[in-house]
């Protein structure tokens, strides 16, 4: 009945559980009392299982003396074998019922957390996904649409980050640009392609605007520029202006993009 180590029981062969439920419940002779008490003091074992079962018994009121009523003698007050034996098997079964209750609420709270934690895990393996996601579907566009491109983008020294456009009809853009290799990669989402219009970029240098060409359309959707060319070494920032069908000899519309790139 215990929840006490099996083993511990070896250490002291003088007293079992039901030697302390006969001196709670019908009290033992002043003298084997005494001597119990005095044991108590000195067994761990023994004074464990005495604390444990005195306080099953208190929450049942069925202990009416202390330890501090060691004298007292109960005489004729002692009740009968089968009442006593009555007492003994209620007090077993309420101390049985209150471990498997105990048991019971200790396995629920553990089940209710394992469960949070299966909760909270497959949150966070969708939140990875969602984050991820987008940018696996920009590498599989690169790989599909601009190959040559693959190899820079996975440089670690190559920048990579996000614009954001003066007009939000051109959707969301970013840049990949390596300022060892003299490479740079821009891509928009979320823009429709045009019949009548194109996006072109223009690098921004101390002699004015260099036009880089136009954006291609190679999927609804997105739209992107890859450019591998000596003088990106002097240029700091990209534009991008919305052009007629075809782009234009210089821009004819305000910057639509401003990229400032990150040389290192």
């Amino acid at each position: 009945m215990m929840m006490l180590d099996a083993a511990s029981n070896d250490c002291c062969p003088f007293y079992r559980e039901e030697d302390w439920i006969d001196l709670y419940v019908s009290g033992k002779p002043s003298d084997i009392r005494i001597a119990m008490l005095q044991h108590k003091e000195a067994c761990a074992y023994c004074r464990n299982a005495a604390a444990e079962w005195q306080d099953l018994l208190a929450s049942n009121e069925v202990v009416q003396a202390s330890d501090d009523a060691a004298n007292v003698e109960f005489g004729d007050l002692m009740p009968s074998p089968a009442v006593r034996r009555s007492l003994v098997k209620q007090v077993r079964k309420q101390g049985l019922q209150h471990r498997i209750r105990s048991v019971t609420r200790s396995r629920r709270r553990w089940i209710t957390a394992a469960a949070s934690g299966v909760v909270l895990i497959i949150c966070l393996m969708g939140l990875s996904r969602m984050v991820h996601e987008p940018a696996n579907q920009r590498n599989h566009y690169v790989q599909q649409h601009e190959p040559q491109a693959m190899p820079f983008m996975s440089d670690p020294h190559t920048a990579s980050y996000q614009v954001h456009p003066s007009n939000e009809e051109l959707g969301d853009g970013y840049v990949w640009f390596n300022d060892d290799s003299k490479e740079v990669l821009v891509m928009l989402e979320g823009m429709l392609p045009s019949d009548t219009h194109d996006v072109q970029a223009w690098a921004v240098n101390e002699r004015g605007r260099e036009n880089l060409g136009l954006l291609h359309h190679s999927e609804a959707g997105r739209a992107h520029l890859y450019i591998k060319k000596e003088s990106l070494a002097s240029v700091d920032i990209i534009v991008l202006t919305v052009e007629p069908l075809g782009g234009s000899i210089s821009p004819t519309t305000p910057d639509a993009y401003i990229i400032r790139l990150q040389h290192r």
